[in-house]
């Protein structure tokens, strides 16, 4: 399987990784500046002059930024770069595209598996799960349609049938990190917090330079209150990438809000806060809330509801976190800072 990206779930952003094949389906009509479009062929690839910087390994779904001469300049999460206007499908046809392949190509299971990929970002995970299905039916042998219907079946809160699907991804393909990542999440879900921990640790054994996997790593040992290996993952997170925000966020967040006394640190918690709100443009709803509670830590209250307003005010209308968020508020109007003691 390819690099890694993302689609965004509650637990954490994931990866549906594909196999490319020879393009199929009916011919799609011309991209015009601020559509979404997605690759069409194993052969198209995004490249800045002659070098690649991006395969179709990996689904994403790309804006595109402009427009010439038969070429699209596109982007996705910090990757850009040119692509033959040929080589990619409107997202708002992709579905149409690919039925058709399917129809043309009723025996190959990759227009199943691309299908998927696109009803999956759609998070219309029922018809990814019945597509993945479908390929796996074509194609027992083939990681990534289990690895993908992992995926979608984790979207969907349904760890045990994820956990069985990575179980045979990892079987067919036990040197691929992202189905050990994605089953850490499942037992996570289910907190089993040791089985996520062991998964991490061969995710890193295969790719050690992935810093999302110590995150995700972190956030178990801080779930078992075992906060100094937390700490340690996200100090390797950031000598890999310095100006990693989130490595940031995750330390102060563990400095302000542990449930040890002797772990916590006001100062400390709203150092590592500021920047990571300074790497992430001040946009950040939960690093705003990071900043508050470090606040509180300190002693400073009044900066704490200042924070925490800011990040209330960033959540859409009705998100499922402005609850959590709110009674923080409260807390610190009161003058008391917040406590992470949940151990699960």
């Amino acid at each position: 399987m390819g690099t890694r990206s993302g689609l965004d779930l509650a637990v954490a952003v994931i990866v549906f990784v594909l196999i490319a094949a020879p393009t199929g389906g009916q011919e799609p009509v011309a991209v015009g500046t601020g559509s979404r479009v997605v690759l069409r062929s194993r052969e198209a690839a995004l490249k800045v002059g002659k070098e690649v910087v991006a395969s179709s390994d990996v689904f994403r779904v790309y804006h595109v930024e402009h427009v010439r001469g038969g070429w699209v300049w596109v982007a996705d999460d910090g990757i850009r770069g040119w692509v033959r206007e040929a080589d990619v499908v409107p997202l708002d046809q992709a579905l149409a595209y690919f039925t058709s392949a399917i129809k043309e190509r009723p025996g190959d299971p990759w227009p199943y598996q691309m299908r998927g990929l696109v009803y999956a970002y759609l998070r219309d995970f029922e018809h990814a799960i019945a597509d993945d299905t479908e390929a796996i039916k074509l194609d027992p042998r083939d990681p990534v349609s289990y690895h993908n219907r992992g995926n979608a079946r984790l979207a969907r809160e349904d760890y045990d049938g994820a956990i069985a699907d990575y179980n045979r991804a990892t079987a067919l393909d036990p040197k691929d990190a992202a189905s050990y990542v994605h089953r850490a999440l499942a037992w996570a879900a289910k907190h089993d917090y040791d089985l996520a921990i062991a998964d991490d640790n061969q995710a890193i054994r295969l790719d050690s330079r992935d810093v999302a996997t110590y995150h995700q790593r972190a956030l178990a040992w801080a779930a078992k209150q075992d906060y100094e290996q937390a700490l340690a993952d996200y100090a390797e997170a950031l000598k890999i990438n310095p100006d990693d925000a989130l490595a940031y966020n995750g330390r102060a967040w563990i400095w302000a809000t542990a449930a040890d006394p002797n772990v916590r640190d006001g100062h400390k918690a709203v150092q590592s806060a500021a920047r990571a709100n300074e790497l992430s443009g001040g946009s950040n709803p939960y690093i705003l809330g990071t900043l508050a509670a470090a606040s509180a830590e300190q002693g400073d209250f009044d900066a704490a509801v200042r924070w925490q307003t800011k990040a209330l005010e960033r959540f859409a209308a009705e998100h499922l976190d402005q609850g959590a968020h709110r009674r923080r508020l409260e807390l610190y109007k009161s003058g008391k800072p917040f406590r992470d003691e949940r151990q699960n």
